[in-house]
């Protein structure tokens, strides 16, 4: 038995919950220390940037979903239902209706991310036709895992 294995499953899910914080409370961190934010005066008289307060929106909402999470897997109600025998079919469900929810933004954007290739290869349908048509792979695999969460 290993160093690793001593370690109980709550400790690899926080460990996993502040991977996924990373990314999040870096941009809301970098957003609230930027110069222009703390100008208020400044950013009042010029014309908002709606996208970046959209992303620090969801930065926090992202936050405080992984804060809620973090809280909720120290419950009783947390082990009732790490042992729910539909947790499986859930899980499987809810990563292909995810993944269709990708393809319906990147149809409509015009932008994919491959689920294969993870957020560093985006492709676009203007300059790279070919390749944006991985939304067929993205769709595939969403179907499967819907078919497969649907039938477990």
């Amino acid at each position: 038995m290993g160093m690793l294995d001593l370690l109980p499953i709550r400790v690899w899910l926080l460990i996993l919950i502040a991977l996924c914080a990373f990314v999040p409370a870096r941009y809301a961190w970098r957003h609230v220390t930027d110069q222009r934010s703390r100008q208020w005066k400044a950013l009042l008289a010029d014309a908002p940037d709606r996208g970046a307060t959209l992303k620090f929106a969801l930065s926090l909402a992202a936050l405080a979903g992984l804060a809620a999470l973090a809280v909720f897997i120290h419950t009783p109600a947390a082990v009732r239902f790490a042992h729910w025998p539909r947790l499986p079919a859930l899980l499987l469900s809810a990563l292909g209706a995810w993944g269709l929810v990708s393809v319906a933004i990147g149809l409509s954007t015009g932008r994919i991310q491959p689920a294969v290739r993870g957020a560093r290869s985006t492709y676009e349908r203007e300059r790279q036709p070919a390749r944006f048509w991985s939304v067929l792979w993205n769709t595939l695999l969403s179907g499967v895992c819907l078919w497969a969460g649907l039938h477990l």
